[in-house]
């Protein structure tokens, strides 16, 4: 996820910028004041929209992305059935030291939990409510993302209609090509900046977030009945056939 969500994004701003290099003119697309109302509009609405928790719950999100150890629901079943396995020869304690428990932190705590000798309701009810926490968290960090890609693009005709209300005026009192130039600039930058944002930052990052948030759910409750199962002391065939039909 992390490879594909680079390679987005560098194919996306590639091609734009091939695109505008093509054309000579890759100064005449900066512009400053068209920057600033765009991403401070933007800014501005978002700290109005919601909280700083939430705010901080998108940039967690957002570092998850990249710096988050990735698990398919695939792969999750493997490392159950191979830690169901090793425990009926090995303790708890060793388990937990194992690489791959900790690479998956609901797992690691899962196991942390069997070795304290904690009933199954319990633990059941503890990993639970620490994955919905996460769920919650994604959930709350896809929704910031969506409503910036909303507000960046009305930020975008608010620069254009800025632009033109200038040019307007200084048509109407002096004509001046260049400042009718720069005030042009202004009103067709403001737009490419706002749906830039959204095409390629927003609406992405929080659709990725979405998709992450999914795929965690499902490992997590791979992970739950996983932890339960080796608790149970079940047969480890038994558990990947448990564990498989949430694939489907």
């Amino acid at each position: 996820m992390k490879l594909s969500t680079i390679l987005g994004f560098i194919i996306g701003f590639g091609i734009i910028i091939i695109g505008i290099a093509n054309q000579d003119t890759i100064v005449d697309f900066i512009n400053l004041p068209a920057m600033l109302i765009v991403l401070g509009g933007t800014l501005a609405a978002i700290l109005i929209s919601f909280s700083s928790t939430a705010i901080f719950d998108a940039i967690t999100s957002f570092s998850a992305i990249f710096t988050a150890s990735s698990c398919s629901p695939r792969n999750a079943i493997e490392i159950v059935v191979n830690l169901s396995k090793a425990a009926r020869t090995s303790s708890f304690e060793s388990l937990l030291q194992n690489k791959d428990v900790k690479r998956v932190p609901i797992l690691e705590r899962g196991l942390s939990l069997i070795a304290e000798d904690v009933k199954a309701e319990r633990i059941e009810v503890i990993l639970t409510r620490e994955s919905k926490a996460v769920s919650d968290r994604n959930r709350t960090g896809e929704r910031v993302f969506r409503v910036a890609g909303s507000f960046a693009p009305m930020f975008g005709i608010i620069g254009t209609v800025i632009g033109l209300v200038v040019m307007i005026n200084q048509g109407l009192e002096a004509f001046d090509p260049g400042e009718i130039t720069m005030s042009m600039a202004l009103a067709l930058l403001s737009t490419f900046y706002g749906l830039l944002l959204t095409a390629l930052l927003f609406r992405p990052l929080s659709s990725k977030i979405r998709d992450n948030n999914h795929t965690n759910n499902k490992v997590n409750e791979i992970i739950i009945e996983g932890v339960l199962s080796i608790q149970k002391g079940e047969n480890s065939q038994i558990t990947r056939e448990k564990l498989l039909s949430y694939l489907y």
